[in-house]
């Protein structure tokens, strides 16, 4: 498991992971988020892994998270409705977020809009 070593990464800004059309289970997302909640983590890229919803514990989010980068993946409306809690939070710090090549429809997109 990658848990511990995030977790005591005191220094890393930015964390990269690429699949390649693997499935990866939303929890797997959700954990990552989680394990780097109390790091200085600037820019999360997770990128090319079919995920199309997961969840998102708003009080374990990196809180100095600037860029999250989500794309090539199948996110839709459900995955829509956790992303705007990050972007609702009171303390958000994100200032962009790509989702290029997702499954966003009209629905998603009004989600993220309001």
């Amino acid at each position: 498991s990658m848990v511990p070593f995030l977790q005591n990464a005191s220094n890393l800004l930015e964390l990269n992971i690429k699949g390649n059309n693997n499935n990866v289970i939303a929890e797997g997302f959700s954990l990552l988020l989680r394990a780097l909640s109390d790091s200085p983590i600037k820019k999360i890229t997770f990128n090319n892994f079919n995920m199309d919803s997961f969840e998102i514990d708003d009080t374990s989010v990196p809180n100095n998270l600037v860029i999250l980068d989500l794309n090539f993946n199948k996110v839709n409306a459900d995955g829509c409705r956790q992303i705007a809690k990050l972007l609702r939070r009171e303390d958000a710090t994100l200032e962009e977020l790509d989702l290029n090549h997702n499954e966003i429809d009209d629905e998603g997109i009004s989600i993220l809009a309001n």
